[in-house]
């Protein structure tokens, strides 16, 4: 009698896997060069990170792109299968590549870096609050949902009295707090 593979029914395939999560047919998606998906920068940032098992599926669920990356929510993290620790992982790297892009002339980011509030900027900025008119407006509302602690949130308002006072008694800027 014949024998088949370990795991085989008589007269049907053995599939080791569910249909959707097999591996992709060969063809021209197979045959395209790989270094051709490696050179992307959703890829290539994944893989500095050791994500890189991840890679496909961010790229396949739309985040095929950092701008589109750095707007990743928790809730996207969870439904791509991140484990807890590599979620982690990620929004760490994801907070350092924000950091590394942050423009430290920027007038908003010195007077956030001069009040030691520099945390802060990368979320101010993304937020829209990126000139100083404009932030002199944000409102406690406005700083809790960007995760202020009440204590910044009072050391902000000070720094920015102060500001106006200095640009003020300038003759500058004009009166907008």
């Amino acid at each position: 009698p014949r024998r088949g593979r370990p795991g085989c029914v008589r007269g049907k395939s053995h599939r080791p896997w569910p249909r959707s999560l097999a591996p992709p047919a060969m063809g021209a998606a197979a045959s395209r060069p790989t270094n051709v998906a490696k050179e992307h920068e959703v890829v290539a940032f994944m893989n500095a990170a050791g994500l890189q098992a991840y890679a496909d599926g961010m790229a396949s669920s739309g985040f095929d792109d950092m701008e589109t990356l750095l707007a990743i929510e928790d809730a996207d993290i969870k439904a791509l299968g991140f484990t807890p620790q590599h979620a982690a992982l990620l929004k760490r790297k994801l907070r350092e590549h924000q950091g590394a892009s942050i423009d430290e002339n920027h007038p908003v980011v010195a007077f956030l870096k001069e009040a030691g509030l520099a945390q802060y900027a990368e979320g101010l900025l993304q937020n829209g609050w990126d000139d100083m008119e404009t932030l002199a407006m944000i409102d406690d509302e406005g700083m809790k949902e960007l995760g202020f602690p009440r204590g910044h949130v009072l050391k902000l308002r000070r720094r920015l009295r102060e500001f106006q006072e200095r640009q003020g008694a300038g003759g500058a800027g004009g009166c907008w707090l």
